[in-house]
Parts: structure tokens; sequence; C-alpha cells
């Protein structure tokens, strides 16, 4: 469990010793896929990603339109999707239809540190340097590895986090449905 903590009447958790464990056992489980052989990459990104547009085309009403005619264009033959188009349809974006864009706009205004909107979702914001604000979610499941993928992505920058060997990554992101560019 995380610590819960009260500030200003708002509610917050830190990171529990579980939660890290849980980050770290999932480095564990990837290091094997750094011995894979380009072609078991490549067959594992394009099941990872047949996953993530079926899951999308059934769950996203916006992506269901906006691939249109699409569904199995290579990823540089999709339209591009700008953060302003993200933000005014985010409400049809996302995947869990109970979410809503002023509910997390709610929530994130009144947080004080790390917390779970919903009780199950990591949100945070950009600070809309671009023009356009920015807001995002991840199930604590994408969190985690999204987490894990920044450490391994560091440790592929050369910076080390397991003794001087450079990881290979590849990611099945079967649930997280975003594809954005400023």
């Amino acid at each position: 469990m995380a610590n819960t903590k009260q500030s200003s009447g708002a509610k917050y958790r830190r990171l529990s010793f579980f939660q890290l464990l849980k980050i770290f056992w999932q480095g564990r489980k990837l290091r094997p896929h750094e011995k894979w052989s380009k072609e078991k990459i490549l067959e594992y990104q394009e099941k990872g990603l047949r996953k993530l547009r079926d899951f999308a085309y059934s769950n996203s009403p916006f992506y269901k339109k906006f691939h249109q005619g699409h569904e199995n264009s290579p990823l540089n033959e999709l339209p591009i999707l700008t953060k302003k188009q993200l933000m005014q349809s985010w409400d049809e974006i996302v995947t869990d239809r109970s979410l809503h864009l002023k509910d997390e706009e709610n929530f994130l205004d009144n947080l004080k540190g790390l917390g779970l909107f919903q009780g199950k979702y990591f949100a945070w914001a950009t600070g809309g340097t671009t023009g356009v604000k920015g807001i995002f979610i991840l199930s604590q499941k994408e969190w985690f590895k999204f987490f894990f993928t920044a450490v391994r992505s560091g440790a592929a920058q050369n910076i080390s986090l397991h003794f001087g060997q450079k990881p290979r990554m590849a990611l099945d992101w079967h649930s997280l449905v975003l594809n954005i560019t400023n």
C-alpha cells in the first residue's frame, strides 16, 4: 500500500516499497529481451502494435474514426494527432469511458504530491509552454511500465544501471492509446 498523507485538504500518496519492487521486478522480467535477435524484436513489436490498434479501435470512438481506412497502414502513414486535437477530443480518445477531462482537470487542480485519479490512474499535466496544456493518465500497470522504460532508456543513453550493459528494448503498449506530436 502507498502511504497516504493530508496536505491542504488533498490526499496524496508516496510510492510504497512494494510498488518500487514491482518496478524493479519488471526490469528483471525484461532482462532476457535484451538478448533477442532483431527478428524476434520486430515480431514482438508487430504483435504489440496489433494489440494496441485492436484495443484502440474497440475502446476509443476517436481512434475508430481518426484511423478509418488506415487500420493496417504503417505508422508513418497514419494521420498526425496534435496536442491541440488530443485535448479537444480527450473524452473520446480515452479508452475508459468513465473518464472525463473536466474531472481530471479538477483532480489535478487540487492535487498535492502524487495521487491516483479515481483511485487507479496516475495523472499529470504539461506546463502548456507550447500554447496547449496537455493532460495525461496512465493505469498503475502502464505507469510502472512507463517508469521502468524511462529507466532503461537512461541506461541506453549510457546512464548505466546494470553494470555497463546497454539494454535492447522492445515495447508492448497494447493498452496505452496515444500518438502525439506538437
